[in-house]
């Protein structure tokens, strides 16, 4: 029998849930509030000797979280730090979340966590997550697993709640594209039925928001394609591929370097028909 691989710490954090989970709907997160979870999450497992993420036979429910080590996470002031983590743990024990099983045709409402403590002296807090979450933060394993792994650092950049939600998605589909109906984007992104009513200020202040912070702080190029039924947009697609690297001598000053080459964006974006029979995946 071959013996399991050491579990090491890991250095550079790396988030891992269900894709049932990355999907689910996070009502009243903001950006720190995600941040902190994400962070949460990140400590449940560790790596290999090859840097391959791992997790022990039974996952730990609880663990504590620094503001040391949530500012330096996210390259903010530690003092900011202590108030994130200290607003963060009402809205870790408040709040539950939507998760979507299609195929078992029902929507569960799951707890984060069932205790989260702020620690005053050193500003940390502790989490007890829900065994209803860590169902969803187990490691799969198989051909037929689905899951989202992604390094923490790599949002890192990103300064809104959406470009968060949808650069996660974007590690979640491999195939090159996502594509939802409105009511289903609004779910994804935590928007409530009062905000954003008309579609104009939804695109503008959501979906044109991710976009931008994707192609501008990300390794990736993203383009939105709009899909109308009749004179409204009924469903919104975002096509992405990752930024091509190009590594060699630049042969004006001789020097080795790295050029980040994305692809080129369509000049506008078309509107399609949605009785023309296009692909839709399920929320």
């Amino acid at each position: 029998m071959a013996e399991k691989p050491k579990i090491l710490k890991i250095k550079v954090k790396k988030v891992y849930k269900s894709n049932k989970l990355n999907k689910a709907w996070f009502s009243n997160f903001n950006l720190n509030d995600y941040r902190v979870y994400l962070n949460a999450i990140a400590l449940v497992g560790g790596v290999d000797a090859k840097g391959k993420y791992l997790q022990p036979d039974e996952l730990k429910r609880e663990h504590t979280l620094s503001a040391i080590d949530f500012a330096k996470q996210f390259n903010i002031p530690q003092n900011h730090a202590y108030e994130i983590l200290k607003k963060a743990v009402d809205k870790l024990i408040k709040t539950d979340i939507k998760v979507e099983k299609p195929d078992l045709f029902t929507t569960t409402r799951i707890n984060v966590c069932e205790l989260a403590e702020y620690h005053h002296r050193d500003g940390s807090i502790r989490i007890l997550f829900t065994g209803s979450i860590l169902e969803h933060l187990k490691q799969q394993i198989g051909k037929n697993s689905q899951f989202t792994l992604y390094n923490l650092n790599e949002i890192i950049g990103l300064s809104s709640l959406y470009a968060v939600r949808l650069y996660e998605l974007i590690q979640q589909f491999k195939g090159g594209f996502i594509i939802y109906t409105i009511e289903q984007w609004r779910e994804v992104f935590g928007i409530s039925i009062e905000q954003y009513k008309l579609y104009g200020h939804f695109k503008d202040k959501v979906l044109k928001q991710a976009l931008n912070e994707i192609n501008n702080k990300t390794g990736y190029s993203v383009t939105m394609l709009e899909e109308k039924k009749g004179r409204k947009v009924a469903r919104v697609r975002f096509d992405y591929n990752p930024v091509v690297i190009h590594n060699g001598v630049d042969p004006k000053t001789g020097e080795f370097r790295s050029r980040h080459i994305k692809p080129k964006n369509p000049k506008t974006q078309p509107k399609i028909d949605v009785g023309s029979g296009q692909l839709e995946l399920e929320i």
